[in-house]
């Protein structure tokens, strides 16, 4: 999930805060429902909870919503048109209870105010790993960022972006991976265990390999498991408007192969196994996203993703959207806010 969080300070002032909130995470009680917590301190209510319900994010995570205007050919730091202007983050916050994925609190009492949840979404995953640290320590380099983007009271989700091919795969240094999928199976458990979040991994692999292909698969499958003994994975399924608008049972072909892949290597779809749709107005041959669909098809391959998705429910555990802030083609705000309504009022899994 390629998603820029401009609202990141320097690695080095949150390790700064470190020691002194990992003694006050030593001290956080379990979950508690309905309550109102300090630093350290869940703040789960039922509804967020979900252990009965599937469950539907929104990730709008870059802070260009402070800029009304922010205009279609707004460049990030990236070079890329990637903007989300106010009216078009009002468009995602609709009142139908889910949860918007965020980098801060900035618009925690809007998301509420619309009976919504806020849920963090921390796009440095890998940062930790590339330093040298232990997943103890990525966690603990979490939850103070955490701490300091959420005014002390992070939220109960926390979606992480996103797992390294290279790293899963295997490097130089990790020639079969086995040492970073170590770091991410120990990040998210202590994440769950130690500050009593519930997590999300996002990973870029829609059909991670069976463990019958190998002993790597096999190892590759263990860690899969291991991430899912204290989160969810979210795969990202690239289900591109071009692809679909060619043929319309694309959709559910790809939804059904990822479900197959993720139960192969052991996994309870039903209750560890998101799907991740992105919605970029990309050009075409982008390999994501609209990929040049005219604005007509594009509106029907909305339709028809959520339509896919929504007759599998039963096989997954939730849904997760995001790239709303690209836009490649041009868009103007009016048509991207109509695009997200059509979204919003489909039949997808909410929080409630």
């Amino acid at each position: 999930m390629k998603t820029v969080d401009r609202t990141r300070s320097r690695r080095a002032a949150r390790l700064a805060a470190l020691s002194a909130l990992s003694a006050v995470a030593a001290l956080s009680a379990p979950l508690l429902a309905g309550c109102s917590g300090g630093q350290g301190e869940s703040v789960a209510s039922s509804e967020e909870d979900l252990d009965l319900a599937p469950a539907r994010f929104d990730v709008v995570s870059i802070d260009d919503t402070k800029d009304p205007s922010c205009p279609w050919n707004h460049v990030d730091s990236d070079g890329k048109p990637r903007c989300i202007a106010l009216a078009e983050w009002r468009g995602l916050n609709y009142a139908s209870p889910h949860f918007v994925v965020m980098g801060s609190d900035d618009h925690r009492a809007d998301i509420e105010g619309a009976g919504n949840h806020l849920a963090l979404y921390y796009d440095t995953l890998n940062d930790g790993w590339g330093q040298g640290e232990t997943g103890a320590q990525g966690a603990a380099d979490v939850w103070s960022w955490a701490n300091e983007h959420f005014s002390g009271s992070p939220p109960t989700w926390f979606v992480l972006n996103e797992i390294s091919r290279s790293g899963w795969e295997g490097t130089t240094a990790d020639p079969d991976g086995a040492k970073y999928r170590a770091y991410v199976v120990d990040l998210v458990a202590h994440l769950a265990n130690d500050h009593h979040r519930k997590v999300i991994v996002c990973t870029p692999y829609f059909a991670p390999a069976a463990p019958g292909a190998g002993t790597k698969q096999a190892a590759q499958a263990a860690s899969w498991k291991g991430i899912a003994k204290n989160a969810v994975i979210a795969a990202e399924v690239q289900m591109t408007g071009d692809a679909v608008t060619a043929n319309p049972a694309r959709a559910g072909q790809l939804l059904d192969e990822t479900i197959a892949a993720y139960a192969a290597v052991g996994l309870s779809t039903k209750d560890h196994l998101m799907i991740v749709d992105n919605f970029s107005n990309s050009k075409a041959g982008a390999g994501y996203g609209r990929e040049g669909a005219a604005l007509a098809d594009w509106e029907k391959v909305i339709d028809v993703r959520a339509q896919a998705y929504e007759a599998r429910t039963h096989e997954l555990r939730g849904y997760l959207s995001y790239a709303w802030a690209g836009n490649e083609m041009g868009s103007s705000s009016g048509t991207r806010v109509e695009l997200e309504q059509r979204y919003a009022a489909q039949k997808l899994p909410n929080g409630n």
